[in-house]
């Protein structure tokens, strides 16, 4: 019997699940279910499950209604679970639920603001959160209020997703959980991050960037600690250049794991992060523990069932002899393992597939994490450490997959003039042998992600319309060497169009894909790739970009974090304008003679509108078949976590211009 094949709306049948966390018995896994709200599909639901680690019960659904609760953590004797709830207003609260279930309880009335993280006390009796205090104008009911003007003064202003960041800051706050009584910690000009207790539950170990206010250095996260009973944080020394992130302290509080560079100029992407010890006291200088290791730390593997994670940090075993930390390599996330008695780094899992949010239980028996492959959306997994063996123990998502054709992609490694090109290919749902097929490239963002072994919607999506579907990591993915990575740096559509195109040309050459039926399209720096194909060949009949990059010299000036575009492409604008206006699309848009449906997000801050707007006046200016989509209130993320609805309206967008032009 077949298969019915994806259609767009199935996306609001898929269910996103995230956040595990295995208590510290490591007899039960909390998570996040995420759905899509089934009456007008136009926001999401959010919910916590819980699952016994015994391979053998159903999960229960702890929490309903109307509303979003995530981030679940649990309490040191694991008899609650504080999560981050919206349900019973607006402003997001924490709320501890009993582990057996029954009501929860809300713990803090913070005022509107966001809250970004949370981490219990070793103690149980205090939690640590960080906490953005909103400085939009309200009136004396505390509503929200009309904003005459808005005074910018600081070089890093707005951020993507967020919105203007004005002069609102991530502090530290430690919420007694009895009371429920919030008392600030911290009060500097910078966001706090990665909060990490001592041992005693009387300091605590935090990253900061004290540049944010001033000349905001992308590379000045430094580490601090700071005692309950002090009024401000002392640095903990780190390496002299690049970014200290993440830290995490040990069990006995005397080291801080943390990920890190030594690139002062390197800010996207490309310079690999390593794992570093620095002692919580200062007493000694801080040592890079895997050096000659030519792989990132991190996950950089993007796909479209929620945002790229770059989760990179440190996960300490109980007894303090071991640190994990995942690792991008060849299209798949591994664990690597450092033993402190010994030194050395070596991985503890390198299988396929995309894993994320790795707890471990107090014993270090069992791992729990979200594990996805590109036949299977994300569930929660566990490994038994003994036998190395994995097991699922959620499937939220069969009922819609066995009833979906599902296809595999083949993995091919391409010579080309750079070295070899890895690269998949999906053949359409129903293959043939005889017959021949539309295809698609698709081409990754970042530049410095990876494409791999993780489930990708649009993909499924696509051959079950009838395409073929093809996609690679250029020169200037994550996943293979440092000087891979870095190989676009100020080349931008020169090393990375000829292994794309490589690919392209390889793949026309299978017997069943048609050369007069070829697409392609890419978002973000996929999407300046898309538009650069198109301004340099013919070889496509259609082009689909996406919240792309089209003009560098604009770019600069209106992106989020634009002015660290110099670290990029060779110097400030006014240092280099002959190179930027060289890897700009833009101006090579008199060649384009391929239909280019346009689509960005009109509240994108990352790569703004206006990219969109410029490629797509020049393009009428001279008669050629365009279109341009925007959709409104979306942000650079409308592909991976934007209103359900507006997904499926640019999904069917770029399924029918292929079937109107390539099919």
């Amino acid at each position: 019997m077949s298969k019915a094949p994806f259609t767009a709306e199935d996306l609001y049948q898929l269910r996103f699940i995230s956040s595990p966390e295995i208590s510290h018995g490591g007899d039960e896994v909390v998570y996040v279910d995420k759905t899509v709200e089934q009456e007008e599909h136009k926001k999401y639901f959010s919910h916590l499950w819980i699952v016994k680690t015994d391979g053998e019960s159903e999960p229960r659904q702890m929490t309903y209604g109307k509303s979003k609760s995530f981030s679940p953590k649990w309490s040191p004797d694991d008899s609650r679970i504080a999560f981050i709830s919206d349900r019973n207003e607006e402003i997001p609260q924490i709320y501890l639920l009993p582990r057996d279930g029954g009501e929860a309880k809300q713990l803090t009335e913070l005022d509107r603001g966001e809250i970004r993280e949370f981490t219990w006390s070793p103690d149980g009796t205090k939690i640590a959160i960080v906490y953005v205090k909103s400085t939009a104008p309200t009136d004396d009911d505390g509503k929200p209020e009309e904003r005459i003007v808005r005074r910018i003064t600081k070089k890093w202003y707005k951020m993507q997703g967020k919105g203007f960041i004005d002069d609102e800051y991530g502090q530290i706050y430690i919420v007694d959980t009895d009371s429920g009584e919030a008392t600030q910690l911290t009060d500097t000009e910078s966001n706090h991050n990665s909060l990490s207790w001592m041992p005693d539950s009387d300091a605590i170990v935090f990253g900061a960037n004290p540049t944010e206010s001033e000349d905001f250095d992308l590379n000045g996260d430094r580490l601090y600690i700071q005692r309950l009973d002090e009024e401000s944080a002392t640095e903990i020394p780190s390496q002299e250049e690049g970014p200290a992130s993440m830290p995490q302290v040990s069990p006995d509080g005397q080291t801080a794991a943390y990920v890190g560079h030594t690139d002062p100029e390197e800010a996207w992407g490309a310079a690999h992060y390593h794992l570093w010890l620095a002692p919580t006291d200062g007493s000694e200088s801080p040592q890079n523990v895997n050096p000659d290791f030519d792989r990132t730390i991190g996950n950089n593997l993007i796909h479209d069932m929620g945002g790229a994670s770059f989760e990179g940090r440190p996960v300490w075993s109980k007894d303090g002899e071991y640190i994990c930390v995942p690792v991008s390599n060849e299209g798949s996330i591994h664990i690597y393992r450092y033993a402190v008695a010994t030194g050395s780094f070596e991985p503890f899992h390198i299988g396929n597939g995309d894993i994320n949010s790795v707890t471990f239980d107090d014993d270090h028996s069992m791992l729990a994490c979200i594990r996805a492959t590109a036949v299977s959306p994300a569930e929660v997994h566990l490994l038994i450490m003994d036998d190395e063996i994995w097991q699922r123990i959620t499937f939220h998502n069969d009922d819609l997959l066995e009833n979906r054709g599902v296809v595999k992609p083949e993995e091919h490694w391409v010579e080309g003039p750079n070295g070899k090109i890895q690269s998949w290919l999906m053949k359409p749902v129903g293959f043939e042998a005889g017959k021949q097929y539309p295809n698609v490239m698709e081409i990754h963002g970042g530049p410095r992600g990876m494409y791999g072994d993780s489930f990708f919607f649009e993909f499924q999506l696509l051959t079950s319309r009838g395409h073929a579907v093809y996609y690679c990591n250029p020169s200037g993915s994550q996943g293979y060497s440092e000087e891979f990575a870095r190989a676009i740096t100020n080349e931008w559509g020169v090393k990375d169009y000829v292994d794309c195109m490589t690919v392209a040309e390889y793949f026309s050459e299978f017997d069943f894909f048609d050369a007069a039926q070829a697409g392609v399209t890419g978002g973000s720096y996929g999407g300046y790739m898309t538009n650069w194909i198109v301004g340099h060949t013919d070889h496509f009949k259609a082009a689909v970009t996406q919240r792309s990059v089209v003009n560098l010299e604009s770019m600069a000036g209106t992106s989020d974090f634009g002015f660290a575009d110099k670290m990029e492409f060779g110097g400030y604008i006014w240092e280099n304008p002959e190179g930027y206006r060289r890897m700009s699309p833009l101006t090579y848009v008199h060649k384009i003679e391929t239909p280019l449906l346009i689509i960005h997000s009109e509240e994108d801050l990352r790569c703004p509108v206006e990219q969109a707007e410029q490629l797509y006046t020049a393009l009428k200016m001279q008669d050629k078949t365009t279109e341009f989509l925007r959709f409104p209130e979306e942000s650079h993320e409308l592909s991976r976590s934007g209103r359900p609805d507006r997904r499926v309206g640019r999904l069917e967008a770029i399924c029918d211009w292929f079937d109107e032009y390539v099919k």
